[in-house]
């Protein structure tokens, strides 16, 4: 559950939103209870890797991008089996995206293609 409403949060269009819930991994109460533990990686990683990817590398906002950064890091050092899933899950989702694309411009293509000869038939 509080993985998908954190990544949900980090999704935002809105920066402070996603700031916000970046500082969250800085709260002391969640460090005390342990929740960015290792044992905790495989339930929260999985929803959120990809937005702190996407935020590492490209985000107007530099705290942002350092924060995403510093947590990829420190997910890599405390559970790198776990990243390592989130990487290759990663790479699934963006090949299987591509080719859905790429089969969608081609069936609108062949739509056309089909609409056209039937006007000028």
């Amino acid at each position: 559950v509080i993985g998908k409403l954190l990544s949900r949060l980090m999704g935002s269009t809105c920066y402070q939103v996603v700031e916000r819930t970046i500082f969250i991994w800085k709260n002391d109460i969640l460090r005390k209870k342990g929740y960015t533990r290792r044992e905790y990686a495989y339930v929260i990683l999985p929803y959120v890797y990809s937005w702190l990817t996407k935020h590492s590398n490209k985000h107007f906002k530099h705290e942002i991008s350092y924060m995403a950064r510093y947590l990829l890091d420190y997910y890599e050092q405390i559970a790198p089996n776990v990243v390592r899933t989130c990487k290759a899950d990663e790479k699934t989702k963006i090949a299987t995206t591509a080719k859905n694309q790429f089969k969608w411009r081609h069936f609108v293509t062949n739509q056309l293609l089909k609409d056209t000869i039937n006007l000028n038939a």
